[in-house]
């Protein structure tokens, strides 16, 4: 079963979007979400998230042979970390279908809209894109928007030895766009004070729809024997290049060209950037620029005061 740590914080962590008192902190809901693992699993399993995810990750030593894999979510400090703790009686024991296992265990994974498709294409590069016959119409009906995976894997291996890539564990990812529907990077309201919420009218709008025959749906998904699995989208790699575009007296104009890299034709956008004229630079939407490279357009960004 799960276990719950409650870990007592300084009197001074006050959450000023709401109503308590105290100087402004960075709280979190969770400091940390830690999963069992194999033992020595941990570096294998940090070397996963940074080389799928790009994710920064750290394997803290915990005594003696015992280690952890932590990814760092949304940064290097002030995050949720996602631990692998190494435990001696870990178990995962394949007896039945992932999807219908006692042991599974579902990560919902928010990424940079930028990010998410460049690492679809390398879990798919490698076979490691999933479709969980349990979610079959769900998937489908949200496309490219989201792709599961559950295989983690030892990247590291594929310098020794050819064929598929060995398994270190299994657990389920529902890997989304950070403007997913459901999206908590999308709320408008982060924090309400409790009491304040339309609870009652929230209540009655949505419980008609949750008015089923609940067992009978659970068996009809446990019988599903086929998922969906979305079509990887193409990613280049980008060349980027700084080049003078015009002068004037002693004065460089530069243009910063996004190139895919593969065979064109390529479409060309010039990427003019906004400021109202007086601030701003070509390096404003450079991640956007990367994102548009990668799915096959040059992206030409001048500076031009």
């Amino acid at each position: 079963g799960n276990r719950f740590l409650a870990h007592q914080q300084p009197a001074g962590a006050r959450d000023t979007r709401g109503f308590h008192p105290g100087p402004p902190s960075l709280c979190l809901g969770f400091q940390y979400v830690e999963l069992d693992c194999p033992t020595g699993a941990a570096p294998a399993i940090a070397a996963y998230y940074k080389h799928y995810f790009e994710a920064a990750v750290e394997v803290r030593q915990q005594g003696l042979p015992a280690q952890t894999a932590v990814i760092l979510t949304g940064g290097t400090e002030h995050c949720t970390e996602l631990r692998y703790a190494e435990r001696a009686d870990y178990a995962c024991t394949p007896e039945a279908p992932y999807s219908l296992a006692s042991y599974g265990i579902h990560l919902c994974v928010y990424m940079p809209d930028e990010l998410l498709p460049l690492t679809m294409q390398r879990l798919a590069d490698d076979g490691l894109l999933w479709d969980n016959p349990r979610f079959g119409s769900l998937d489908r009906s949200l496309g490219s928007s989201q792709f599961r995976c559950k295989d983690i894997v030892d990247v590291k291996a594929r310098k020794r030895h050819e064929g598929p890539l060995p398994l270190v564990m299994e657990m389920e990812h529902e890997v989304r766009l950070a403007s997913h529907d459901t999206s908590p990077f999308l709320a408008q309201e982060p924090y309400t004070v409790a009491g304040r919420e339309p609870v009652p009218r929230l209540v009655v709008s949505e419980v008609s729809s949750f008015e089923k025959d609940w067992p009978a749906v659970r068996a009809e998904k446990n019988a599903a024997t086929v998922g969906y699995m979305p079509s990887a989208m193409l990613v280049h790699d980008v060349d980027i290049d700084d080049v003078e575009y015009l002068r004037h007296d002693d004065k460089p104009f530069l243009a910063t060209i996004f190139k895919p890299v593969g065979q064109g034709p390529f479409p060309v956008v010039l990427e003019v950037h906004g400021g109202c004229w007086c601030r701003g630079s070509r390096e404003k939407s450079r991640p956007t620029n990367v994102a548009l490279a990668q799915r096959g357009v040059i992206i030409v960004a001048i500076d031009f005061r």
